[in-house]
């Protein structure tokens, strides 16, 4: 195995900016993945969490699958998105779920569902402040749902691999930023 010393640069360049973009919703997708096996495991394990700690790693696992989905769907100056013509017909419905979860629940907390208290004093019979709890849905995707995602991650990373091919590279992606000065060395 021959020691190879890779130069890295940074660059504004557009393909090189499209391939991190498709890279980074590739990544997504399979964290996507990833957290759906998981979860469809500790479904099958159990009811629901046992403990705090099963409730805030279940809820984080949840926060995470949303978001990351969400994500994927967003553009940004640097970051291309899919879209919902990506979507095939056969998962609309369920995309339209995520992005609504996402959107008004993980992402900005518009659609909370509180359980709202009045604390009265016995004695007085005043009110002495108010209270709230939230009330979560420990599994918001059950196992259907969950196997579901993971088809439709496959075919939107299909859809990710397909428009990276598409891109063209060339030497002139180097030659353009060549005099660029390198970030860091890679061995």
């Amino acid at each position: 195995m021959t020691n190879t010393r890779l130069k890295r640069i940074k660059t504004n360049n557009k393909i090189a900016l499209q391939h991190a973009g498709l890279d980074s919703i590739s990544t997504d997708l399979t964290h996507i993945k990833d957290i759906t096996k998981i979860l469809i495991k500790q479904i099958q394990k159990e009811s629901s969490p046992k403990n705090m700690e099963g409730i805030v790693i279940n809820d984080a696992l949840y926060t995470s699958l949303f978001i990351k989905y969400r994500r994927c769907f967003n553009k940004t100056g640097r970051r291309a998105g899919l879209n919902k013509k990506h979507v095939s017909l056969n998962f609309l419905k369920l995309h339209e779920y995520l992005m609504y979860k996402a959107n008004q629940y993980y992402a900005h907390a518009f659609d909370i569902k509180l359980e709202v208290t009045v604390n009265i004093d016995q004695e007085t019979n005043k009110i002495k402040g108010f209270g709230s709890t939230e009330i979560m849905e420990i599994y918001p995707l059950n196992k259907k749902y969950l196997e579901q995602l993971n088809l439709l991650a496959d075919n939107l990373l299909r859809i990710i691999f397909e428009k990276q091919k598409k891109i063209k590279t060339s030497n002139k992606l180097l030659h353009a930023d060549r005099n660029s000065r390198p970030i860091s060395s890679v061995t």
